[in-house]
């Protein structure tokens, strides 16, 4: 299981968005991944579509996170 806040495009998220897979990013790593490619990075598995929703529940974790640190 990932840890809190890592995307696995990049280190720390930030701006973390769910895409077509179901899975977490951050925002800008995805948004540069989908620039070239119509797969999800983890599953290798065709992308229904590029839409990029935010995770307002992640965001809100990683928020309490940054509190406490």
């Amino acid at each position: 299981m990932p840890e809190l806040g890592v995307c696995a495009l990049q280190s720390m998220m930030v701006d973390p968005v769910v895409a077509a897979d179901g899975r977490t990013y951050e925002r800008s790593a995805m948004e540069a991944w989908l620039q070239q490619h119509h797969v999800s990075p983890v599953t290798g598995h065709h992308l229904l579509h590029t839409r990029l929703v935010p995770n307002v529940a992640a965001r809100a974790a990683l928020s309490n996170c940054h509190l406490e640190i």
